[in-house]
């Protein structure tokens, strides 16, 4: 992973397996940025508390001293050590290992996902070589062919030999900043070839400027994305711009980080809170939108009868008691409109009255299940993830 820095400096983070054991794991990280550097015969001062290699770095650069002495004894703790590299005036190097516990049961993946790209034969343009390797890896692991390249002219010529093999590229990732010809220009260059127009384009660009998104639409990009582009995000991407209509048929929209989230946003789980006294709502909705859900509010249930004729909701949480028309009539009335239309939303009892019998009246007026007020957060998450679980997000990672 490659980060930049306030101060433009990069720090790229790698991580290997350094050795494992039928009980636990060691894994061996280093960080590396393009800093100042640190003259050897101060390194081993390093890892004290309240010493930096130079009273001056302090002043101009801030800390305290602390933090690798503390980093220092944390690797410790976890059975590892910590290092350094350094060379004044090209960077350092920090390296580290932990060792780790295996889990019991295998941890869940997106192997589900995977297919959805297996096999799509990709080209990724950068200069940074840093950038390309991590490309690699990114890329194979979601099941793309990938080969990767440092410039344009290289691209082409790529492009080109995979065309005359019949290996052609279905997919070409290109940094918009180039040396000599960047990342647009060689877009443009590809859309107007005949053979290699087919290739869907993704431009990464590192800082937005007025009037990229429209040059990029206008030279044939698929999608224009600005880094760091989170994990899912740009996975999603891929997926979109591979599932778009061919060539032959209308273009189909540019695909930028708004599009994305709006798809996003539509993956989340839509729910309908139907409940009268105002604060019983804000606290509900709060809830629910930690846990990613998307969240319309109504006061009675003639209201929660109307929105839930304009909107496909996942769950319906109904209070029982209300004015105009209570949860039992407008659960009936929902059941009555399924019965002819088709379809079934759940729809979840909330009711103060938690005595004898009540359950039994809810389920019969035609609610899935039951809760009493006050809800409890984890009572309130069992019933979201029971009846409208919402689409897993592992966006944590970037990619450069």
């Amino acid at each position: 992973k490659r980060i930049v820095g306030d101060s433009g400096r990069y720090h790229v983070i790698r991580w290997n397996l350094d050795r494992s054991t039928a009980k636990d794991v060691t894994l061996c990280f280093s960080v590396t940025d393009t800093g100042i550097g640190i003259p050897p015969e101060r390194q081993h001062r390093l890892f004290h508390a309240f010493s930096q290699a130079d009273h001056a770095t302090t002043r101009k650069y801030g800390g305290t001293g602390l933090g690798l002495a503390i980093s220092k004894q944390l690797v410790e703790m976890m059975g590892g050590t910590i290092e350094v590299e350094s060379t004044v005036g090209q960077g350092s190097t920090f390296r580290f290992t932990v060792k780790l516990g295996l889990c019991e049961a295998p941890s869940t993946t997106e192997s589900g996902e995977i297919t959805t790209l297996q096999g799509t034969r990709a080209l990724c343009i950068d200069d940074n070589a840093t950038n390309r390797a991590i490309f690699k890896t990114q890329l194979t692991a979601w099941g793309l062919d990938v080969d990767c390249v440092g410039d344009s002219k290289q691209a082409l010529e790529q492009l080109r030999k995979a065309h005359t093999e019949h290996r052609p590229y279905q997919l070409a990732i290109l940094d918009y900043q180039m040396p000599e010809i960047d990342g647009m220009e060689l877009g443009k260059h590809i859309k107007t070839d005949p053979d290699l127009a087919p290739t869907r384009l993704i431009l990464l660009a590192s800082v937005g400027q007025r009037g990229h998104r429209q040059k990029a639409e206008d030279s044939g990009f698929a999608a224009y994305l600005t880094k760091p582009v989170r994990h899912r995000q740009f996975y999603a991407c891929l997926k979109t711009v591979m599932g778009m209509a061919p060539e032959s048929s209308p273009p189909a929209a540019l695909v930028t980080r708004y599009r994305l989230a709006e798809q996003q946003a539509q993956l989340r789980p839509h729910l309908l809170v139907a409940e009268d006294n105002i604060v019983n709502q804000k606290v509900i909705v709060r809830l629910l939108e930690k846990q990613g859900c998307r969240v319309d509010v109504v006061g009675n249930g003639r209201e929660a009868l109307e929105a839930h004729a304009r909107n496909p909701y996942a769950l319906i949480l109904m209070d029982c008691q209300m004015p105009e028309m209570d949860g039992y009539e407008a659960t009936a009335a929902i059941r009555g409109r399924e019965a002819s239309a088709g379809g079934h939303t759940p729809i979840v009892a909330m009711t103060a009255n938690a005595m004898q019998g009540d359950r039994e009246r809810c389920l019969a007026a035609g609610m899935d299940d039951y809760v009493s007020k006050p809800i409890k957060p984890q009572i309130l998450a069992d019933l979201v993830s029971q009846w409208a679980p919402p689409t897993p997000d592992s966006d944590a990672c970037s990619v450069p």
